[in-house]
């Protein structure tokens, strides 16, 4: 069951998500494992997300971050957003919702409207209790929506134990 909300999941994010590149690679036999690069539509280059820092601290559970808006539209975002890890490999989805004490995380419903020229400042919260983050590289993914499309804003953080 939880492999197939994985692969729910995934396949959500693919199509949610900024400029697809997908890969398969032969493991055994006719077994092919598909990894993904987060993007099925790119965000124009003229939205662009910027963190305070490139580290997150031990003792730190967020980190800010300014989404601009340098296109002629508006956009639209709210406080959403996930992490991935990078394995050595490929980018993988971290999920701090699935924890063995049922911990529930969630969301504010808050919507935003980012005219163009306009930034906005957000933090990117880590839930540090429910989830146990390995030192490494990460992203942090920011869903967003241009021009009635919903896309990705994607930046590098490295995340220390």
């Amino acid at each position: 069951m939880k492999k197939l909300a994985f692969i729910i999941l995934t396949a959500g994010c693919v199509i949610s998500c900024t400029g697809t590149s997908e890969k398969q690679e032969k493991i055994s036999g006719d077994t092919v494992r598909q990894s993904y690069e987060v993007s099925v539509g790119r965000p124009s280059g003229k939205v662009e997300i910027r963190l305070e820092k490139d580290t997150i601290l031990p003792n730190e559970n967020r980190i800010g971050l300014t989404i601009r808006n340098n296109s002629p539209h508006t956009i639209q975002t709210g406080k959403t957003h996930y992490f991935d890890r990078w394995n050595g490999k490929e980018w993988e989805r971290v999920y701090p919702e699935l924890t063995d004490d049922n911990t529930i995380i969630t969301f504010d419903a808050i919507g935003y409207e980012l005219s163009p020229g306009k930034e906005l400042t957000l933090y990117a919260r880590l839930y540090r209790f429910a989830y146990h983050y390995a030192a490494g590289k990460y992203r942090i993914c920011w869903p967003i929506t241009e021009e009635g499309k919903k896309r990705t804003l994607i930046k590098e953080v490295y995340i220390k134990e």
